[in-house]
């Protein structure tokens, strides 16, 4: 059996070892400079015929295909590539690669063709 120390160590000192790691220095920074410097935007109002023609196209997908999604998320578009999984119809959101959106936050999607 190992030995045990002979005095234990302080409550001050215990806690160090569970301070969190950065083995990044300053990127967190970074990335929150280039968030902080991106412009906030509108959510874009899609007409009807666009809702229509972006509803036909997440209809057609299949399980496993390759999609790029463009989305709303907190006052920015991002776009996404991944593999289509499902559609909740009840929670209104698509999953793709484990990950779900609001069907209403997307506003371009397409097939990406290998």
């Amino acid at each position: 059996m190992g030995k045990r120390p002979a005095e234990k160590m302080p409550l001050s000192q215990r806690a160090k070892q569970f301070a969190p790691f950065d083995a990044l220095k300053g990127f967190k920074e970074a990335i929150q400079d280039v968030n902080d410097k991106t412009e906030l935007v509108d959510r874009i109002i899609m007409s009807e015929d666009q809702l229509y023609e972006l509803d036909e196209k997440v209809h057609s997908l299949k399980k496993g295909d390759r999609i790029t999604i463009t989305y709303f998320h907190k006052g920015r578009y991002i776009r996404l590539s991944g593999v289509f999984n499902r559609i909740d119809e009840i929670e209104r959101t698509l999953q793709m690669t484990g990950e779900e959106f609001l069907l209403n936050d997307i506003i371009e999607m397409h097939k990406v063709e290998e």
